[in-house]
C-alpha cells in the first residue's frame, strides 16, 4: 500500500543550488539546503563534489552557508554565512576544509560578490542606507512617521527599502581594507571582474525614469575607483553579464524591446566599447 504524504515530508526534502565550477574543472561547489526538524528552521551548508572521483565532502558546517565561489587558484572557496540571524557576510575557507575566516563586515550584509582574477581582492555588493535612523528616537506616546521619498521604496522579497541602495565595494584580502566603489540614488549589482583585473562590470539602473520603469544598464568602473562608464547604450534592460577571455567584450543577456523586460524575453548580445550592441541570438530557436 502506498504511504500517505504527511507534513513531516518537509524534513526529508533537500535542495541544491548555487553551483560553482573550479577553474580547472575538477571540482564543483554547491549549496545543500534542508529544514531542521528540531528547530523548524532552514539550514544550508557548502558541499564540494570531486568530478573526477565522484566523491563529495562537507566543506562547511554553518547554520546558513550559501553562494560558494572557488578562487582562481582553486585553493580556497568564498561563501556567504549568516550567524544568529545577522546579515550574511563573506567568509573564506581552504578547500581542505580548515577553519573559515570572515572577510567582510558590512552593516547590512552582502548580497553578491566576485573574486578578482589574482585572488587578492573581492568585489562585493552590499546595502547602503544614507540616512539610517534610530527607531527608538522620538516622543513617547506619539506614533512614529516614516517618510517615503521615492516610488520604489519597497522590493519584492526584501520589503521596506526606503532610501537604501545596493552599491559595490572592493575588499583587499591582504590588508582587510574595504572601500566603497560606487554610490548614488540607484542600485549597483552583479559585479564581474575583467580578466586582467583592471575593470569591474556591473548592472545598474541610472535613467531618470528608473523609479517608474524596470530598466537596467551595464557599466564598467576601474577597480581602483573612478567614474563608471555606460557600455550597453541601445539596450533597455540587462539581466546577466560576463567578460570575454581577452577582456575586449562583454556577453550579456539583454533586451531592446520597449514593451518588455529581459526577465520575460532576453537575447544574447556582445558589447564592445564604441560599438552598437551585437545581437547574437534571435527567436528561431
Amino acid at each position: 500500500m502506498t504511504e500517505l504524504i504527511t507534513p513531516d515530508l518537509a524534513y526529508h526534502l533537500k535542495t541544491t543550488s548555487d553551483p560553482n565550477l573550479s577553474p580547472d574543472g575538477s571540482s564543483l561547489a554547491y549549496t545543500l539546503g534542508w529544514v531542521d526538524a528540531e528547530t523548524v528552521s532552514n539550514r544550508s551548508q557548502i558541499i564540494v563534489l570531486d568530478l573526477e572521483e565522484g566523491s563529495k565532502k562537507e566543506l562547511t558546517q554553518g547554520v546558513k552557508d550559501s553562494a560558494p565561489k572557488i578562487s582562481s587558484d582553486g585553493l580556497r572557496t568564498a561563501f556567504l554565512r549568516s550567524v544568529d540571524g545577522s546579515p550574511p557576510q563573506v567568509w573564506i575557507i581552504g578547500m581542505e576544509g580548515n577553519e573559515p575566516k570572515k572577510v567582510t563586515d558590512l552593516p547590512k550584509g552582502v548580497i553578491d560578490y566576485g573574486w578578482s582574477p589574482d585572488g587578492k581582492s573581492l568585489a562585493v555588493c552590499g546595502d547602503v542606507d544614507p540616512e539610517e535612523t534610530d527607531a527608538s528616537v522620538g516622543i513617547e506616546g506619539v506614533p512614529q512617521v516614516t517618510v517615503v521619498q521615492r516610488v520604489r521604496y519597497r522590493y519584492d522579497t526584501l520589503g521596506w527599502r526606503g532610501d537604501a541602495h545596493f552599491h559595490l565595494f572592493v575588499v583587499n584580502l591582504d590588508s582587510d581594507e574595504t572601500r566603497q566603489l560606487t554610490d548614488g540614488d540607484w542600485d549597483d549589482t552583479a559585479p564581474v571582474w575583467s580578466p586582467d583585473g583592471s575593470q569591474i562590470a556591473f548592472i545598474s539602473g541610472r535613467r531618470d525614469d528608473r523609479d517608474f520603469l524596470a530598466l537596467s544598464e551595464v557599466y564598467t568602473v576601474p577597480a581602483e575607483g573612478g567614474e563608471p562608464k555606460l557600455v550597453s547604450e541601445g539596450l533597455l534592460s540587462v539581466g546577466a553579464l560576463t567578460w570575454s577571455p581577452d577582456g575586449r567584450q562583454l556577453a550579456v543577456v539583454g533586451s531592446d524591446a520597449p514593451e518588455g523586460m529581459v526577465l520575460w524575453q532576453g537575447w544574447l548580445y556582445a558589447l564592445e566599447d564604441g560599438k552598437e550592441p551585437q545581437k547574437l541570438t534571435d527567436d528561431t530557436i
